[in-house]
């Protein structure tokens, strides 16, 4: 990257992540606090440095962002094993990619609102094309989990009707939406959607549901602006289980696939990944995981045809 990015880039970064004993977290390691400053912002995963020789080789980004109650890591990162996949098996099938995640306060019970994460869109598209800005055209493919799907649609919402990261959508090729819920046409399940999402990852007692149908109304806009873009393809990975509400003996499917699915016809392709929840849909425990070899396979598609 070059120097001068790296000051602008500056006050978009933080120190190392502390693991729970106060030391630096390792590759792999849970970060004790699932909206600790330290993994907010873009985080490149692949390569790992500047002197990285792949660095020469890079075609692609692929940009992960997580969803509510998310963590720019964690999200990602299977909880027995420790494998971030992006990072640890992602570059040995798609080795000409620059694979990075993005990170963001996604606490939006109490104070703050739904529609307020979607704020984070704009900073997203501020420090996507800081960092692209040497090579604006290259490809780019983005991976959302949960309501981190919508903040990937404002953003190329934002990147068309403002003009100034107009680069940021014509070059987007793909989006993997895993565990997305869309239901842009019907206000009330939307509603009732985020309503689950936030219960499987907020205290019950702290989720104010005048305020969830409040905000679903924005979200609503959100995927019928999104309607209108195109020259991009749509995988959607959904859930097959339902997940359990922390506290609670009770369990939800969280985003069934009537929601989690756009319904673009060819532009679209779709798949369960068998055995996995809600939080479950975006983490693997191996290389050889049926649910990994999926998305692998389906990334590994969009990333070629991108390139060529």
């Amino acid at each position: 990257m070059p120097k001068f990015l790296d000051k602008v880039l500056e006050p978009f970064r933080r120190p190392p992540s502390r693991n729970s004993e106060g030391g630096e977290a390792k590759p792999g390691e849970l970060h004790d606090s699932l909206n600790d400053a330290t993994s907010f912002g873009l985080r490149i995963l692949y390569p790992k440095d500047e002197g990285d020789t792949t660095t020469q080789m890079q075609q692609i980004d692929i940009v992960a962002v997580h969803g509510l109650g998310g963590h720019a890591i964690n999200t990602w990162t299977h909880d027995s094993t420790g494998k971030l996949w992006l990072r640890d098996f992602l570059p040995h099938t798609i080795a000409n990619a620059r694979i990075m995640t993005f990170g963001y306060d996604s606490r939006v019970i109490g104070s703050r609102s739904v529609v307020g994460m979607m704020e984070n869109a704009n900073s997203l598209l501020t420090q996507l094309s800081l960092l692209r800005n040497s090579h604006e055209a290259r490809p780019l493919i983005f991976v959302g989990h949960s309501l981190g799907g919508l903040v990937i649609k404002k953003a190329l919402i934002m990147a068309r009707e403002t003009g100034a990261h107009k680069q940021i959508l014509e070059s987007t090729r793909a989006i993997m939406f895993m565990g997305v819920p869309h239901d842009g046409a019907d206000a009330a399940n939307l509603a009732s959607r985020i309503g689950d999402v936030a219960r499987v990852f907020c205290n019950l007692n702290r989720i104010n549901l005048k305020d969830l149908k409040r905000d679903s109304r924005p979200l609503q806009d959100i995927s019928r602006s999104f309607g209108y873009l195109d020259g991009f393809d749509i995988i959607t990975v959904m859930e097959s289980e339902e997940t359990v509400i922390p506290g609670t003996t009770s369990s939800i499917l969280v985003v069934p696939a009537p929601s989690a699915r756009l319904n673009l016809g060819n532009r679209e392709r779709w798949f369960h990944i068998f055995g996995a929840d809600h939080r479950g849909v975006c983490k693997f425990a191996t290389e050889d995981d049926v649910g990994y070899m999926m998305v692998r396979s389906h990334l590994e598609t969009v990333a070629k045809q991108a390139c060529m």
